[in-house]
């Protein structure tokens, strides 16, 4: 059996608006978990840094915000894209730039392309992406069936499966991830994630819990602060509340121990 590789591919760090994490704290975290690289993905920002940290691969990446609040994730490009445009010309930025173009949670409630669209609608979105995230560990697993049901339903359309914990503390690292047969780069990003293998952790469940219980509170909050009539932002509420939020959680979830590699070797033992 072909040895695997572990990759998280949608991280944010405090380059992001509503992260407190810091990138040593993130590396850190995904060696201990067994993982062979990430791909930092913060919010209509791309990763410049080394593509290298004490031994753990990064790919630049970036969550790029669609002008109806939807999200796509771009894998290798060479600048900033930008931000509020639709898809299709927001797709043809970054694939002039070499990179690729993957659907954020593509069924989620809140920031899902995909979400409430008709068939017709998908099929365009789908033609037009490199690959769609099938799991992400904020979201429920049952999403990650109906994502993959998707291929299934349109095995005509050419487009691959990612997965990542979307994670916007440390202690999220690893929660969702693929598992790949080769390292993955530039050149093979389409051809090795085609037949990579969707994981969510168990342990992603406590989180999860908490993490959609604090989204779907967000909007109602916005209402009641509104219908008083006070002035509140999102970029507010994200200093304030969301990187506050991480912080106190992170403490408890950076504690939780697994890791893919030690899993995998005593699976073949």
């Amino acid at each position: 059996m072909r040895k695997k590789y572990f990759y998280d591919l949608h991280c944010h760090t405090s380059a992001s608006i509503d992260s407190p994490a810091k990138i040593k704290e993130i590396v850190k975290l995904a060696k201990r978990r067994g993982l062979d690289g990430i791909a930092i993905t913060d919010h209509n920002k791309r990763y410049s840094g080394a593509e290298s940290i004490d031994g753990l691969q990064i790919i630049p990446g970036n969550e790029i915000t669609l002008n109806d609040g939807s999200h796509l994730l771009s894998y290798f490009t060479t600048k900033d894209v930008p931000r509020n445009f639709n898809l299709e010309k927001t797709v043809s930025s970054i694939k002039k730039q070499g990179g690729y173009a993957v659907l954020a949670h593509p069924l989620r409630m809140e920031h899902g392309y995909l979400k409430n669209r008709n068939d017709q609608e998908r099929r365009k979105a789908l033609s037009l992406v490199d690959g769609i995230e099938a799991a992400n560990a904020a979201d429920y697993p049952k999403l990650k069936d109906s994502a993959l049901e998707l291929k299934k339903k349109h095995p005509d359309i050419d487009f691959f499966f990612t997965a990542g914990s979307d994670a916007h503390m440390s202690g999220q690292i690893g929660f969702a991830a693929v598992a790949v047969d080769k390292r993955l780069n530039k050149d093979n990003f389409r051809e090795v994630l085609s037949r990579s293998e969707i994981l969510i952790r168990p342990e992603s469940k406590e989180f999860r819990d908490r993490v959609l219980y604090f989204r779907y509170a967000f909007p109602r909050f916005i209402k009641f602060a509104r219908s008083l009539n006070l002035v509140i932002s999102r970029k507010i509420f994200h200093i304030v509340f969301s990187k506050n939020f991480f912080r106190l959680n992170n403490i408890r979830f950076s504690r939780v121990k697994f890791n893919f590699r030690e899993e995998k070797k005593k699976e073949l033992d």
